[in-house]
């Protein structure tokens, strides 16, 4: 399926308010909380910077559609086959995802 940058957005937003928030301590939840409402800025900064790679994987075709079964399918493999990841992120402290994050993360953005 594909999927416009907007959709991606809106499904990280989703998962930052619904995944992430609860889990936050203190004002650390705002700082989530606040990412979530620049996550479309946040989203197309990042596929900007990598839409080469993204290209190049087929992931993203020129006209900028995200082949978001795909790319959710193969790093779910990834995130099992690798396990778990944390990410550290400044005043709100490390973060882990999983496979499970990946599964829910498609499920926002394709609606």
């Amino acid at each position: 399926m594909k999927v416009t940058m907007q959709q991606v957005s809106d499904g990280v937003a989703r998962y930052i308010d619904r995944d992430l928030v609860p889990k936050a301590q203190g004002f650390g939840k705002w700082v989530i909380g606040l990412s979530g409402a620049y996550s479309t800025a946040i989203v197309q900064t990042m596929m900007s910077e990598h839409n080469g790679l993204l290209s190049s994987l087929g992931i993203m075709s020129e006209d900028g559609m995200i082949e978001i079964d795909d790319l959710a399918s193969n790093l779910k493999n990834v995130a099992s086959t690798v396990g778990p990841v944390t990410h550290h992120i400044p005043i709100v402290g490390d973060v882990t995802f999983d496979a499970s994050d990946i599964e829910r993360l498609h499920s926002y953005i394709v609606g």
